[in-house]
């Protein structure tokens, strides 16, 4: 039976498609997806010339262990690999995990970038800022955060510990679930003196953004 594994690869800003087809065991497979990715790597990538010269691309479990692997890690903090499924299901604003974004401050804090609306996260009171101090005991850093956190699938129950805008501990236990992505992330009607401003902060252009942007530009 010939099955297919279908994967987008995100180098920097190039959107590349890959096919993969196996008609073996599932190493096979992965194999095959990781010596394209590498072949692409070579051919689109930034850092090229960053590389490694030589790889055993049955020495990684699945494409996103080895695109972590290879990439050029002192500048690159951005490529990834998903399936054609998660992609096509985040366009149309599904998700599973947490959500939420993480980034790295100036001093190697990993602080919580945004959260979508009527998530866990959110009804946990968790907010843009918040530094995430530990994820299930261990205390977290740009290299171990992602592992840590686990599977995107609904059910995976992580314990965090937050320290919050006034420097306090949080400790609380959330589970992965599925994500109604919300692009509009906030907005209201600020007053300047005699001056009122509208202030929205937008994440994502996808399919849900319509209607959200609708409901913003009416209020507004």
């Amino acid at each position: 039976m010939k099955l297919c594994s279908r994967y987008l690869v995100f180098i920097a800003v190039a959107v590349i498609f890959l096919n993969a087809c196996k008609f073996e065991d599932d190493n096979s497979a992965t194999r095959r997806v990781n010596r394209e990715i590498f072949t692409l790597m070579k051919e689109y990538y930034l850092w090229y010339d960053h590389l490694p010269s030589i790889v055993n691309y049955g020495d990684y479990s699945d494409p996103q262990e080895f695109m972590d692997a290879i990439r050029y890690e002192e500048k690159d903090k951005w490529s990834y690999v998903q399936t054609m499924e998660q992609y096509n299901q985040f366009s149309e604003g599904k998700m599973y995990g947490h959500g939420f974004a993480f980034g790295l401050d100036e001093a190697e804090n990993i602080r919580v970038i945004y959260v979508f609306r009527n998530t866990l996260f959110a009804k946990s009171g968790v907010k843009r800022g918040w530094i995430i101090s530990k994820v299930n005991g261990t205390f977290v850093n740009e290299k171990n955060i992602s592992n840590l956190l686990g599977e995107s699938k609904a059910g995976v129950t992580n314990n965090f510990v937050f320290l919050d805008e006034n420097g306090a501990q949080v400790n609380l236990k959330l589970t992965k679930e599925e994500i109604n992505i919300t692009p509009v992330l906030h907005y209201e009607v600020i007053n300047q003196g005699d001056t009122r401003i509208g202030y929205l902060v937008f994440e994502e252009f996808i399919r849900p953004a319509y209607a959200e942007f609708e409901e913003a530009f009416s209020y507004f």
